[in-house]
């Protein structure tokens, strides 16, 4: 009996010993999280990138995140000029991109036709991609295929000093109308300068800004408006009767003046606002992102979307930077897995921080400069892609839309010359 009692507590203490050799395994070894590699990490081989921004530090900070778990493979990025045309050349030549950038408007357009054709279908469940971590409106499938994945996100908008709001007791406009509000009682405060901008030639131009916000929060959606304007036809230049009015009365509340010695839409623009003085200054988020290259002002602000609507402010959602692959890459298996690496949710905010853009991400939230966006509701977010104008539709716009703001052409003739104007 004695023997028995002491066999079986020698059993009952291997059984516990066990049990915590046990559960201290599961404490010790937990379940790997993030980034889990497809391919063999000693593979050896090499990635291009083409793509049309000059200086991509944030990519390249991909690049050595990816490095960690593939450091065989060598990663390299080619900006190329003229990327439009460049671009179709080179996936057709010799030496062609395993991976390249894309644009929205390229969609469609007969002459980009070679960008489409040797992209990748980046919703092919074979490759595991997560396109769920991205917000949906930004993805524009053909069908069941994807070409393109935007990676990272950017915006029209202003930059608005909010310590100069709260010091006047003001409030951040959301419409037009506010926002006319808000100048005149700006400078019954004696504020000079309440609204500035850019007003040269190019994108980055406050009037084209407001143009191209004001145009997308009408046609979204709007099939027949935006058949008319792409055919270039008389009714395309009366839909753009109420853009080509904003863009007057925008003229009216802007201090040209103070705008017209503002010799370019980055660094100048960041100058001026940082001097204290502007409230409002019409921007792009590529412009926000030259902010970090000065010592931070004395003063509060953020980025808020432009108030040119009738009624509440829209979130242009622009996707400032889409890859597509070369299903034809001589490296393909590789180029896949990077993209693999990039479409998840840590590594596209950290290429958001890094550049200093919007994270493309799904229930994006930011603390920071960008907050006013992250705060708006999808439905009053638009994407380019819901306009799906071409190219020409948007040139055309940008220079009757100079001319407006300038005053050098009436509405009545904007509408007229729209489809007429050589660009």
């Amino acid at each position: 009996m004695k023997r028995a009692k002491t066999a079986l507590i020698w059993l009952l203490t291997a059984l516990l010993l066990c049990s915590c050799a046990a559960r201290e395994a599961v404490e010790t070894e937990p379940e790997p999280e993030g980034f889990m590699p497809a391919l063999d990490t000693k593979i050896a081989g090499s990635v291009t990138i083409c793509g049309d921004i000059a200086d991509f530090p944030a990519l390249l900070a991909a690049f050595e995140d990816f490095g960690a778990y593939y450091p065989a493979i060598t990663m390299r990025y080619v900006k190329l000029d003229d990327y439009n045309s460049a671009i179709t050349a080179a996936l057709d030549g010799e030496n062609a991109p395993d991976i390249y950038f894309v644009h929205g408007r390229m969609r469609g357009q007969q002459r980009y036709r070679t960008v489409f054709d040797h992209a990748e279908n980046l919703a092919d469940p074979a490759l595991s991609i997560s396109l769920d971590v991205i917000r949906p409106r930004l993805l524009k499938p053909e069908g069941e295929e994807l070409s393109m994945v935007p990676v990272l996100s950017s915006a029209y908008g202003m930059l608005v000093n909010e310590s100069l709001f709260e010091k006047c007791g003001l409030s951040v406009p959301e419409s037009f109308e506010a926002l006319r509000e808000v100048c005149a009682a700006f400078e019954a405060q004696g504020v000079s300068s309440p609204l500035c901008g850019y007003t040269g030639a190019g994108n980055g131009s406050a009037f084209y800004i407001a143009a191209y916000t004001r145009l997308c929060g009408l046609v979204s959606g709007d099939e027949s408006a935006i058949e008319e304007l792409n055919a270039l036809s008389p009714e395309g230049g009366e839909r753009l009767r109420a853009v080509f009015e904003r863009v007057d009365e925008l003229g009216e509340v802007l201090d040209r003046a103070a705008s017209e010695s503002i010799q370019d839409n980055h660094t100048a623009v960041i100058e001026r606002f940082f001097e204290g003085n502007t409230p409002m200054m019409i921007a792009a988020a590529e412009t926000v992102t030259a902010a970090r290259l000065y010592g931070a002002p004395d003063f509060d602000y953020a980025f808020y979307p432009l108030p040119v609507s009738d009624k509440d402010a829209v979130f242009l959602d622009l996707a400032a930077a889409s890859l597509a692959v070369n299903k034809e890459s001589g490296s393909l298996a590789l180029a896949n897995e990077f993209m693999r690496f990039l479409i998840s949710e840590t590594e596209l905010q950290n290429l958001a921080e890094r550049a200093g853009l919007i994270p493309v991400t799904v229930g994006w939230t930011d603390g920071g400069v960008y907050a006013p966006f992250a705060a708006i509701p999808d439905k009053r977010s638009v994407t380019p892609e819901d306009v799906n104008i071409t190219e020409e539709v948007s040139l055309q716009l940008r220079v009757l839309a100079q001319r407006v703001g300038h005053g050098l052409m009436t509405v009545d003739e904007a509408v007229e010359a729209y489809g007429k104007v050589t660009t």
